[in-house]
């Protein structure tokens, strides 16, 4: 079960045109440093959203949230109220049998631990894109296929 659920929203289903968004572009988009990368990001993610059901875990959310406080000075309670948008995402909760599938993905793949939690969790959802500016562009792991937006 994912968070949404649990928060009475609409639980996702799981479909063929699943995406799972890597940390890395949730933070482009939601910074604004006048790197041209963030308004891309942006037009990225709101035709994303239109166009796919939406998956993040719990992982990224967090990934996200430590990022903005530390890099960007946010204050956590406008991180917070940034976190709210990802309610209209899919959430995977990252617990034993995700993590496990990671250090399944680490040793099988050659990923590190994190980037081997996402591949899981982006599994978990049945995400057939891993959109990530950081993994290898069309490598391909279980169902999700890396796709790195920035190079489309």
């Amino acid at each position: 079960m994912h968070l949404k659920a649990e928060r009475g929203f609409p639980e996702k289903k799981f479909m063929s045109d699943n995406v799972f968004v890597d940390t890395n572009l949730l933070l482009y988009a939601a910074s604004h440093t006048g790197s041209p990368k963030e308004d891309f990001a942006r037009k990225w993610l709101v035709d994303t959203i239109d166009n796919h059901d939406v998956w993040i875990s719990t992982q990224v959310m967090m990934e996200f949230s430590a990022n903005l406080i530390k890099k960007a000075n946010v204050p956590p309670a406008a991180v917070q109220a940034r976190l709210e948008v990802f309610q209209a995402f899919g959430i995977i909760r990252l617990g034993p049998e995700e993590v496990a599938d990671g250090l399944s993905w680490m040793t099988r793949a050659s990923l590190s631990f994190w980037d081997a939690c996402i591949v899981a969790a982006a599994n978990r959802a049945n995400c057939s894109i891993l959109f990530s500016e950081d993994m290898q562009a069309n490598r391909t792991f279980g169902s999700a296929r890396i796709i790195n937006p920035f190079q489309q």
